[in-house]
């Protein structure tokens, strides 16, 4: 996953990036931001202007929702307990094979 977008979600800021897998994929699962079609100079143009379109509250607003939508999805714990989870399975499975 691309770390960057979420950095940026985090600090409550707009969130825009192009159609491309991970930050398509991102943007879409946390269900913020805005893509424009990569390689297309025009399409980001057109985002950009419909962001810098808005009103600064809405922006705001938009913002704290990508803070949120990262806390509750994305965190450091939520992404690392099924690892540690993993981890500690293997780790029962190991204490019960005999050693040789």
């Amino acid at each position: 996953t691309p770390l960057k977008p979420l950095e940026a979600a985090a600090m409550e800021r707009c969130i825009i990036g192009s159609d491309v897998g991970g930050i398509r994929e991102l943007l879409d699962e946390l269900n913020v931001g805005r893509t424009f079609k990569a390689g297309d100079a025009a399409d980001l143009v057109r985002v950009l202007n419909e962001a810098l379109d808005r009103d600064t509250a809405s922006l705001q607003a938009e913002g704290r929702m990508a803070r949120e939508a990262v806390l509750e999805r994305r965190s450091w714990e939520r992404t690392l307990t099924p690892l540690r989870q993993l981890y500690e399975s293997i780790g029962r499975q190991s204490e019960t094979i005999p050693a040789s």
